[in-house]
C-alpha cells in the first residue's frame, strides 16, 4: 500500500463519501499498511454511524499493535488503537469504559518515540475530555485545555478546533459569557480553517444548541445539519436532528420534533447502543404525550424500558420513572405522583427543575398543594442560581416560574402568586422577542409544553386588574419582525414536498409546515367533495388543542369554507370584533 493510495482514501473520506472510503480501504487491507487503513476506515464508519464495525475494526488495530510490542512504533500504533477505541466507546455513550481507554492511550502515547510522542499525546488527551464530558467536567476541562495548547504548536487546527469545542462546552455549562461564547468561535473558526467539516458541524451544535436566543438555536442547528449533510456525516446529521427536535419541542412544534427524533434514531440505528435507546425514545414518549398520542407514547417507553433493562445506566435512571409519571398524570394522578417523587430523588442534574415542576403539577392535581409548594420553591431557587446553559429539553425557564405561580396560588399567597407570575412574564418575552420569525414566535407563545398560552391569559388579565398599562402586558407582542426567515422557510417547504413516499406522510407533512410557516395553534386539511355530488367534505388531518374536536371546529368554519370555494378568494377573520368592545390583544385569527 502506497501513501498515494493512503491518501486517495483520505480524500473520499474527507468529500463525504465515506461509503466509498470504506470500500476503498477495505479493498487494500491486506496489504502492508493495515494500521493506517484500519485508521482511515473507523472514522468513516464513525461518520456513517455503524459504530459495530468500527468497534471491531478498533479491537482489530489494537490487537495488531499487541502483536508487534518488539517493533520501535508498537507504542505509537498501541496508543493511536486506544484513541480510536476510545472514540468509537465514545458515540456509543460508554463513557467510563471510554475514559479509561483514553488513560491507557495517554500511557502508551507518553512511551512513545519522541517524534511520535507529541501528536499522540494531544490526540489521547482530547479523547479522554471527550469522554470525561459528561461525567467529570473538571477532568474535561483540564485536558481540553492541554490538548488545545498541544495541538497549536503542533499546528494542527482541526484537532485544536476540537479540543476548543469540548472547552467551550465545559465553560458555557458553567457560565453563558462572552469569553465562553468566544471559545466556541474560535473552535468553529478553527474547523473552517482546517476544511474539518465533521468538527464544524459538532462547534456550530456546541455554539447554538443550548442558547437562550431561538432563533440564533434554529438557525445555527440548521446550518450545522447542513453542513453534516454535505459532508456526508450521518453521525453529526443524526445529533443536529436531535438538537432540533428539542429546539422545535421548546416552540411548541412538536409534529416536526417528532418526525426529526425519528428520522435521527433511523439514522443512528445501526450503531445505537441500549444506552442510548433509552433517551431518544423517552423523548419520543414524551413528544406523543404532548400530540395526545397515549398508546404511541406508551409504545414508545417500552421500548426505553426494554432498552434499559438490558443495559441499565445510572445516568438514565431518573428517566423512566419521569416519563412513565408524565404519561400516567392525567389517568392515574397518585401512581403518577410517586414515579415523579422517585424521579426527583434520582435526578441531580440540569433538568431538576423541571423535573420538580412536573412533580408540582401531580401535586396541585391531587390536591397536595403544600408538597406543590416546596417542589416550587426549590425549583425556582436552582433556577435563579443557573449560570451556565442547560443540556437541552422542551421546558422554558417561563414555566417554572408559571408553575410557582400555581402552586402559591393554591396556598393562598395571592401578593407572592402576582410576583411570580410576574416574573413568568418577563421569562416568557425574554425567550420569544430575539424570534424575528412570525410563526415561530406565534409557535412559542402558545407552546403547550410549557403552558405559555395560559400564562399568557393569566398575566393579562392579572395585569388589567391591576390597572397596569398596556406596556406591561403587550411586551410580547413587541419586537423585530422580518419576512426573509418566513420567506426561506417557505422556499425550503417547496423543495421539500417531494419528500414524503405516501399520501399519509404528504398530509402530515403539509400540516406541520403549516403550522411552523403560520404559528397556527388550530390546523384542518379538509378535503373537499366532489361538486354536485352532496357528500361533505372530509378532514384529512387536523392540529388542534387538547379537549377540542377536529369535527367541531370543521362545522363551526363550514359557512366560511363555502365562501372561499365559492369566491375563490382567500380571507382572513379576526374576532372579536372591535366594535363589540374587544381589544386587540383579545382577538384571534382565522385564515
Amino acid at each position: 500500500m502506497t501513501d498515494p493510495q493512503l491518501q486517495t482514501i483520505a480524500d473520499l473520506a474527507r468529500a463525504g463519501r465515506h461509503a466509498d472510503a470504506v470500500q476503498a480501504a477495505t479493498s487494500a487491507l491486506a496489504a502492508a499498511q493495515r494500521h493506517a487503513l484500519l485508521d482511515q476506515r473507523i472514522h468513516s464508519l464513525v461518520a456513517l454511524c455503524e459504530l459495530p464495525r468500527a468497534l471491531a475494526d478498533a479491537q482489530a488495530q489494537l490487537a495488531l499493535a499487541e502483536q508487534t510490542r518488539s517493533q520501535p512504533r508498537s507504542q505509537a500504533q498501541r496508543a493511536a488503537a486506544l484513541c480510536n477505541l476510545a472514540m468509537v466507546q465514545s458515540r456509543q455513550e460508554y463513557n467510563t469504559q471510554a475514559l479509561q481507554t483514553a488513560e491507557s492511550a495517554l500511557q502508551a502515547a507518553q512511551a512513545a518515540t519522541a517524534a511520535q510522542r507529541p501528536a499522540l499525546v494531544a490526540l489521547a488527551l482530547l479523547r479522554q475530555a471527550m469522554a470525561a464530558l459528561s461525567t467529570d467536567s473538571a477532568l474535561a476541562e483540564r485536558s481540553a485545555t492541554d490538548a488545545a495548547q498541544r495541538f497549536e504548536i503542533l499546528r494542527d487546527a482541526a484537532h485544536q478546533g476540537q479540543a476548543l469545542r469540548v472547552l467551550a462546552s465545559v465553560k458555557l455549562a458553567e457560565a453563558d459569557t462572552r469569553e465562553h461564547r468566544a471559545l466556541a468561535e474560535q473552535a468553529v473558526a478553527l474547523a473552517r480553517q482546517a476544511g474539518d467539516a465533521s468538527g464544524l458541524a459538532r462547534a456550530i451544535m456546541t455554539r447554538d444548541q443550548s442558547v437562550d436566543d431561538l432563533a440564533v438555536r434554529v438557525r445555527g442547528l440548521h446550518e450545522a445539519h447542513r453542513v453534516a449533510r454535505e459532508a456526508g456525516n450521518l453521525d453529526q446529521q443524526s445529533s443536529a436532528e436531535h438538537n432540533l427536535c428539542l429546539t422545535y419541542a421548546r416552540l411548541g412544534l412538536m409534529r416536526r420534533a417528532r418526525r426529526l427524533m425519528l428520522h435521527s434514531i433511523a439514522l443512528r440505528e445501526p450503531g445505537l447502543t441500549d444506552a442510548a435507546r433509552v433517551n431518544v425514545w423517552a423523548i419520543v414518549a414524551f413528544i406523543e404525550v404532548e400530540l395526545g398520542h397515549g398508546a404511541a407514547a406508551q409504545a414508545a417507553l417500552q421500548v426505553a424500558q426494554r432498552s434499559y433493562a438490558l443495559e441499565p445506566s445510572a445516568r438514565m435512571e431518573s428517566t423512566l420513572p419521569l416519563v412513565q409519571g408524565v404519561i400516567l398524570r392525567a389517568d392515574d394522578p397518585q401512581r403518577a405522583r410517586r414515579l415523579q417523587r422517585q424521579a426527583v430523588k434520582l435526578e441531580s442534574g440540569w433538568r431538576l427543575p423541571y423535573t420538580l415542576c412536573n412533580l408540582a403539577d401531580t401535586e396541585l392535581r391531587t390536591g397536595n398543594g403544600s408538597a406543590a409548594l416546596r417542589a416550587t420553591a426549590r425549583a425556582s431557587r436552582l433556577q435563579q442560581a443557573r449560570q451556565g446553559r442547560l443540556g437541552g429539553g422542551a421546558h422554558s425557564d417561563a414555566f417554572v416560574w408559571w408553575t410557582h405561580h400555581r402552586a402559591l396560588l393554591a396556598a393562598g399567597r395571592d401578593s407572592a402568586a402576582h410576583d411570580a407570575l410576574a416574573t413568568a412574564y418577563g421569562l416568557l418575552v425574554q425567550g420569544v422577542r430575539p424570534l424575528s420569525d412570525e410563526g415561530l414566535r406565534r409557535s412559542y407563545l402558545q407552546q403547550s409544553l410549557s403552558e405559555h398560552a395560559q400564562l399568557l391569559h393569566a398575566w393579562v388579565a392579572a395585569a388589567r386588574t391591576a390597572g397596569l398599562p398596556p406596556e406591561r402586558f403587550t411586551a410580547h407582542l413587541q419586537g423585530p419582525i422580518s419576512l426573509q426567515d418566513s420567506v426561506q422557510r417557505l422556499v425550503d417547504t417547496g423543495l421539500r414536498l417531494n419528500e414524503p413516499e405516501t399520501s399519509a406522510a404528504l398530509l402530515e407533512f403539509v400540516i406541520e409546515e403549516v403550522a411552523e410557516l403560520l404559528g397556527a395553534r388550530r390546523v384542518l386539511l379538509v378535503l373537499a367533495a366532489p361538486a354536485g355530488g352532496g357528500a361533505p367534505a372530509t378532514i384529512a388531518g387536523a392540529q388542534v388543542p387538547e379537549g377540542e374536536s377536529a369535527t367541531d371546529l370543521l362545522a363551526a368554519i363550514t359557512p366560511w369554507l363555502d365562501e372561499a370555494r365559492r369566491t375563490r378568494t382567500l380571507s382572513l377573520r379576526h374576532g372579536p370584533a372591535l366594535e363589540t368592545g374587544a381589544d386587540a390583544i383579545d382577538q384571534r385569527s382565522c385564515l
